[in-house]
């Protein structure tokens, strides 16, 4: 009987999402920040009050959503949040990117979700595929068009269908400079 009760619990939270939530979520002036934040927030989302998260997203399952402090989403990204997907504070989903929570074998008849976990100052850029399972570990940056099915090392540069670190992520302020020989004094 629970089991039961569950399904239609979780079914009709989908048909209020999809029939109220999405609409009033996408109804919004582009530069409503706050207003998409807050329609995610009452379906269970918990996203910060300085999220940027804009109005072309697809959110499927919104209770599954956690966006943290300054975080962006970039127009038409798409979060499958059957399981959980963690967007970490700073962190930038481009344009186009799709964080997809479901793995599905082709030898099995069940799909297996995993959670997504981007953590702090991370960066996807656009286009790229991010699959179940995966943490893009701290201050690491995703090129464009990139598949992403591993988990990737913290202050990387990674790229690729089946994205590889390509470098390490230098922030300008940590880079030790040389003097230029023959320069002024």
């Amino acid at each position: 009987m629970t089991d039961t009760h569950e399904i239609h619990a979780g079914l009709l939270r989908r048909l209020f999402w999809s029939w109220c939530g999405m609409p009033a979520f996408r109804c919004t002036f582009h530069n409503w920040y706050r207003a998409r934040g807050m329609v995610l927030n009452i379906f269970g989302a918990r996203v910060s009050r300085s999220a940027k998260i804009r109005p072309t997203v697809r959110v499927n399952r919104p209770w599954n959503l956690v966006v943290g402090d300054h975080a962006a989403i970039g127009d038409y990204a798409i979060l499958d949040c059957v399981a959980p997907v963690f967007i970490g504070a700073r962190s930038t989903i481009s344009q186009y990117a799709h964080l997809c929570t479901v793995f599905t074998s082709p030898d099995a008849d069940d799909d297996f979700p995993a959670p997504i976990r981007v953590e702090d100052d991370c960066w996807v850029a656009a286009d790229v595929f991010v699959g179940a399972g995966v943490t893009i570990r701290h201050d690491t940056v995703v090129g464009s068009r990139s598949s992403v099915f591993d988990s990737l090392p913290e202050r990387s540069i990674c790229v690729g269908d089946r994205a590889k670190r390509i470098g390490e992520r230098v922030w300008r302020h940590e880079q030790q400079y040389e003097p230029v020989a023959g320069g002024a004094h």
